[in-house]
């Protein structure tokens, strides 16, 4: 009886221990950070007057490619003029004529139909020469017993343009005139002139301080004066 209770025991075999295995862990899945792209400076803000291209960034419309502007500062509604020519330079050789009038300490102006320049051009702005005058009239202040109111003066004179797209001209010089016959006059004088038209023609004013040392004068005394010429300088 015992054996017919233990045969089913005996035919199961020995009983299994279950083993728990353990859960794999949840492991957490961090997603990759995107990569922020920097943003550009913001563009300056600019006034409703000046034009985008006027202060170096690019001036653009849509559909179009971009092309930068010009730099010069471009006013809406008040274009920037063009520059005027400067007056023309060609060769090493120098040349002026001017004529005009004279007014010195007599009420008698002197007229001077020809002063001449000839020179040549320097390695800096100016065109150094030799600057032959004449003229005639009551401002070379002596006349009479023989003597005429007549000069032909003799100068080293050096000559410039300047200021804006050269339309300005400076002569600046000095010798010996000579009052007809031969009498002495220690000379400087100044030439102030401003360029018209192409360039060549130019209207001014002249400033002349001369020592009559022929006559003894005690002083230098003082001419002023208009003049029209040309140049090539």
């Amino acid at each position: 009886m015992s054996l017919l209770v233990l045969l089913p025991w005996l035919l199961a075999g020995p009983a299994v221990e279950s083993v728990a295995v353990p859960a794999p862990a949840d492991e957490s899945v961090v997603a990759p950070t995107p990569a922020v792209e920097a943003s550009p400076a913001p563009a300056p803000e600019l006034g409703p007057w000046v034009a985008p291209g006027s202060v170096g960034l690019p001036a653009t419309t849509p559909g179009s490619a971009d092309v930068p502007a010009a730099s010069a500062p471009v006013i809406y509604g008040m274009p920037m003029p063009a520059p005027e020519a400067a007056a023309p330079r060609s060769g090493k050789f120098v040349y002026a004529w001017w004529a005009g009038l004279t007014l010195g300490i007599s009420a008698i102006p002197s007229f001077t139909p020809a002063t001449v320049f000839l020179g040549g051009r320097t390695r800096g702005p100016w065109a150094v020469g030799y600057q032959l005058g004449l003229s005639l009239g009551g401002a070379e202040r002596y006349w009479g017993r023989g003597m005429l109111p007549l000069a032909h003066r003799h100068h080293v004179t050096g000559m410039r343009s300047f200021g804006r797209n050269r339309r300005g001209l400076v002569a600046v010089g000095g010798g010996a005139a000579f009052v007809w016959p031969l009498s002495p006059v220690v000379e400087a004088e100044t030439r102030v002139a401003v360029r018209f038209g192409s360039g060549h023609w130019h209207l001014g004013g002249l400033i002349r301080l001369g020592w009559d040392v022929g006559h003894r004068e005690y002083a230098p005394m003082p001419q002023f004066g208009l003049f029209i010429g040309t140049t090539n300088l």
